[in-house]
């Protein structure tokens, strides 16, 4: 596979690496009951707080929206027109593009919503569902029964899940995609929920598959996404981006080029590992994610540096990087943390974000944005910090940490590099386990780097990454 498939010449903006910024429409930082319209609505009053958070970056800025539809948030398949209608929501993309900055929206899966208490409460489509015979068209479980996998329960939605084998299926997505095209939405995550762009399972034979989950499932997928790019390019807006949650299936790289790769579900299990990133990260992009549930996973007041740590993780990652705001366009420890909650300090956020992202523009573009990962070489001297786990959902675990996180990368002309990032309030020392050669650069904008060998000490002040590139055997 050639390095970075699957975007074109008017998607180059991805190269820039915009900074993520993602926040809800209507509520106070949870995703399921009734909520009201908040301070990012009409969607130009977030203007200010984008504005400002790019020039504190010094970095475009992609704002991606939650909670943003008409209809209900998170209530597939309909998300048309936008909350307060169209005109709202293309003044606010014209506004952002006359300063540089991107959009994006959130949607929520191929799935058929009944009723859902989302939004303003009481959306109901069932008398749809019933007079157009719909159910046909829904995923079938191995005895008949109808069901929905993707979040089905009394604080969210109740539905179905459609079955992307279907016309119907590949007609609504396509058709919502083209009316969210239509006002300058540079990047659509239309697949939300349908992790990697996976299809939900289906018995049904009507719908011209075999009848069971199997083989047939990736290709319809794919049949589906073919198509909504279709009609985005025959509505003259083919360089609008999909996506969708988590990291995109291999066979859905090429055309789902920029993904939501949240990973603290991982800390769950243990340590998350970037294994995605050593595999595919030369072909395509993912993002940090609103990095949703991440305190109830993590206790933040035991662990104040998750937040930096998990940025920490996400830059080692190749990943682009991404802030979730509250009230007052403060960053927010992650999606579906209330806003009563205490945000975390901002000013070494601002900092810490802005310098990373220096990296990803400047000299460690090649590696960060085009490279391929590579093992990392082992260091020693760091601190190690624990990270404390949610004692409310959890048995007092934690999980052991350095305060240095690193990824090493070759870029496409052969040189290599590692990174090495403090995410801690003291500065490090790590020794390279390594004899080879290598030069230390501690700024994007350097001229100058340090020379290096296995016995020298490499010291990293807190809250900064440094760049360590080896010099070409011969």
């Amino acid at each position: 596979m050639p390095p970075k498939l699957g975007y074109s010449n008017g998607q180059k903006w991805l190269e820039d690496s915009p900074v993520v910024v993602t926040y809800p429409i209507t509520g106070d930082g949870h995703h399921a009951g009734p909520t009201k319209p908040n301070e990012f609505f009409p969607f130009v009053s977030a203007l200010p707080f984008i504005e400002s958070l790019g020039e504190k970056f010094d970095s475009r800025m992609l704002a991606l929206l939650m909670h943003w539809e008409g209809t209900a948030p998170w209530s597939p398949p309909y998300v048309w027109p936008p909350r307060g209608g169209e005109e709202g929501l293309r003044k606010f993309a014209e506004e952002l593009h006359a300063r540089r900055h991107l959009l994006g929206v959130y949607c929520s899966g191929v799935a058929w919503t009944n009723t859902s208490n989302t939004g303003d409460g009481g959306y109901n489509r069932q008398a749809d569902l019933e007079r157009d015979d719909l159910l046909r068209h829904m995923c079938r479980g191995p005895g008949g029964e109808y069901a929905c996998r993707i979040c089905n329960d009394e604080t969210l939605r109740f539905g179905y899940d459609i079955c992307v084998a279907t016309d119907f299926a590949r007609e609504v997505m396509s058709a919502e995609a083209v009316k969210i095209a239509s006002v300058g939405v540079d990047y659509i995550q239309l697949f939300d929920q349908n992790l990697g762009a996976a299809s939900q399972m289906c018995y049904d034979t009507a719908h011209g598959h075999a009848g069971a989950p199997g083989p047939w499932q990736a290709p319809a997928m794919s049949r589906l996404i073919r198509e909504v790019r279709s009609r985005l390019s025959e509505s003259g807006t083919p360089d609008v981006i999909l996506g969708c949650e988590g990291a995109a299936a291999e066979c859905h790289i090429g055309q789902l080029p920029l993904n939501d790769l949240r990973f603290p579900i991982g800390f769950v299990y243990g340590r998350p590992v970037p294994a995605y990133a050593f595999v595919f990260h030369e072909y395509t992009t993912n993002f940090m994610g609103n990095q949703v549930e991440s305190l109830a996973i993590l206790d933040h007041t035991k662990s104040p540096l998750n937040l930096m740590l998990r940025l920490a993780y996400s830059f080692c990652a190749g990943d682009l990087l991404t802030v979730v705001l509250k009230s007052g366009g403060e960053i927010h420890w992650a999606w579906c943390t209330k806003w009563d909650v205490t945000p975390p300090p901002q000013e070494p956020l601002l900092a810490f974000i802005k310098h990373l992202n220096s990296w990803r523009r400047g000299i460690g573009k090649p590696f960060l944005f085009f490279g391929r990962m590579e093992k990392a070489i082992p260091f020693t001297g760091p601190a190690r910090l624990p990270l404390h786990l949610n004692p409310d959902n959890f048995d007092h675990a934690t999980l052991d940490y350095s305060t240095v996180l690193a990824s090493r990368w070759t870029s496409q002309d052969g040189r290599e590099a590692q990174f090495l990032v403090n995410y801690s309030d003291a500065d490090q020392i790590v020794h390279l386990q390594t004899d080879r050669r290598y030069s230390v650069w501690r700024d994007t904008d350097s001229t100058q780097s340090e020379p290096g060998a296995f016995e020298n000490e490499i010291v990293i002040p807190a809250s900064t990454a440094v760049l360590v590139e080896f010099s070409v055997p011969g």
